[in-house]
Parts: C-alpha cells; structure tokens; sequence
C-alpha cells in the first residue's frame, strides 16, 4: 500500500532532530529523488525530509522511516575506488606498468 504524506507525518510525531535533539514540527518537505519514498499522489518517488529549527534537514531514513530500497552506495563507492586507482596508481608497480585503456596518452607517472 501506497502511504500519503499524512501517513509519514503520522509516523514521525514526537521524533526529535539528530542534531539538536529538539521535537521536530510536522511539516514533511519533499522533492524528485530515484532513492526516496513511493508517496501516493506523485508519479516519481520523493526524498522526505523535515528542518528542524536548528536548520538541519533530518531525511525520513535517518528518523528510522525505511525506504523500499537502498541506493547502492557500497558498490558505487567501490567501483569509484578502483577507476581512481587505475587513473592515480597508488603503488610503484601499478604505476610501472600504467593501464593504457584508462590513463592518458603522454601520462609519465612520478618517481615515489
């Protein structure tokens, strides 16, 4: 079942900011996000989040409001990790024996 803006308010009364600790208001903001929440009334999913007083933007995930599903950050951060080493070798090896696929044409790596 689709849940409603209503529906979340109804799950967040009395949560307290992460930051501050102070109860936080009942006014749930929202935008287009792939990662965020199905909301009923919107035809892409929305990123749900509620300012605190203080300023800090508290998402519903932090708040223990779960998402259908996760974004895939483990992997993106992995995948990021290893196009960086091929580029920046990070070893005099790798640095010896340079990935012509992925460094540039007049790359000459630097003495360590």
């Amino acid at each position: 079942m689709t849940m409603s803006l209503n529906d979340y308010q109804r799950l967040l009364r009395g949560k307290r900011c992460v930051i501050c600790n102070r109860i936080l208001p009942q006014k749930i903001e929202f935008y287009d996000h792939e990662y965020g929440w199905t909301v009923e009334g919107f035809s892409v999913k929305q990123w749900l989040y509620i300012t605190c007083p203080c300023g800090y933007q508290n998402a519903l995930w932090k708040l223990g409001v779960p998402r259908e599903s996760n974004p895939p950050q483990a992997v993106n951060r992995l995948e990021a990790f290893s196009s960086v080493t091929k580029i920046f070798p990070t070893t005099p090896e790798a640095a010896a024996n340079p990935d012509p696929i992925r460094l540039e044409k007049n790359f000459k790596p630097s003495p360590i």
